[in-house]
């Protein structure tokens, strides 16, 4: 239940619903008609994805990590979700989607033996007719059976969640600079060696069962990460 609720409250922050600052949780109590205890698990979500900060005595407050001047990755977020701040301008063009065995680098990162069966889907990702990112993920088949091509070209995780119940709950995220490799230039007709900024994901639902590994490849040179970071260290916030 929490889980939809946050999700809702996202959706209205990028909708511009919500500016500035949430409701209280009394009034948001009584628009979603749950406890106080889900709208504060629901609120908590939200802050973990990095869109809220809490104000004590004042109540909780949006983040504004929207660069005007480039797109912004925010990595707290978790892959699927992670371009949401631009999802209304992204659209993908599916290069593959096939069944196919886990190798090496595969079952190390989803925690599998090798020859397990994933799902593979590349997306050419395009962000306001321009070319963004190439996106390479993999799927437990034993998690996530079957994926469209209708789905593939839309929001894979809203696929998964609809079909499988599956929401991320945390992902592992790493940084790192890559060219294209062979399928990718063979596919895409992109043959120059250019190093890109690459993020590669491994997300996580339920208790911390993997089901997806992404790689994704960006072609913006102007692009911004954001990853929101909150530990306190004896009383003091760092």
């Amino acid at each position: 239940m929490y889980h939809d609720i946050a999700d809702d409250i996202i959706k209205q922050i990028n909708e511009q619903t919500y500016v500035d600052k949430l409701p209280s949780e009394a009034q948001l109590t009584d628009h979603y008609q749950v406890s106080r205890n889900t709208i504060r698990k629901a609120i908590d979500e939200v802050c973990q994805q990095g869109l809220l900060r809490r104000v004590k005595g004042s109540g909780y407050y949006i983040n504004q990590i929207t660069m005007h001047d480039a797109p912004v990755v925010n990595l707290s977020l978790g892959a699927g979700k992670a371009m949401r701040a631009v999802d209304s301008h992204l659209t993908s063009t599916v290069l593959a989607l096939e069944d196919v065995l886990a190798n090496q680098f595969q079952a190390n990162h989803l925690h599998i033996t090798i020859g397990e069966p994933l799902i593979h889907v590349l997306r050419l990702r395009q962000l306001n007719g321009q070319r963004y990112c190439i996106e390479d993920s993999y799927y437990l088949k034993t998690q996530v059976a079957q994926l469209s091509l209708a789905d593939a070209q839309q929001s894979i995780f809203h696929a998964v969640k609809r079909d499988y119940d599956i929401s991320v709950n945390n992902a592992e995220n790493y940084i790192s600079v890559t060219t294209l490799n062979d399928q990718q230039r063979q596919l895409t007709g992109i043959h120059d060696d250019h190093a890109l900024l690459t993020l590669t994901q491994i997300n996580y639902y339920g208790n911390n069962i993997a089901f997806n590994l992404s790689t994704t490849k960006f072609f913006n040179a102007d692009l911004n990460l954001y990853f929101h970071s909150s530990q306190t260290f004896g009383g003091d916030s760092k």
